[in-house]
């Protein structure tokens, strides 16, 4: 995983405190400083579970893609 400041790192802190949330991810496609994504977190064990709530979170969508497609 990238470590170090990274072009949304702001967004994704502001996202953090506003949420009160223990970890944010922002993803951005074609965003004002172009695609990219960040990840921040006051727990820094929970980053270890982005991954698998990702494939979860890819697997939804594709399900629901299908759907799309069918209908």
């Amino acid at each position: 995983m990238p470590q170090g400041k990274g072009k949304y790192d702001a967004l994704c802190i502001e996202v953090l405190e506003k949420s009160n949330a223990d970890c944010a991810m922002v993803i951005v496609i074609n965003g004002n400083s172009g695609s990219g994504f960040s990840v921040n977190s006051v727990n820094p064990d929970i980053v270890f579970k982005i991954p698998d709530l990702l494939e979860y979170t890819a697997s939804m969508l594709r399900d629901d893609i299908e759907k799309m497609k069918t209908n």
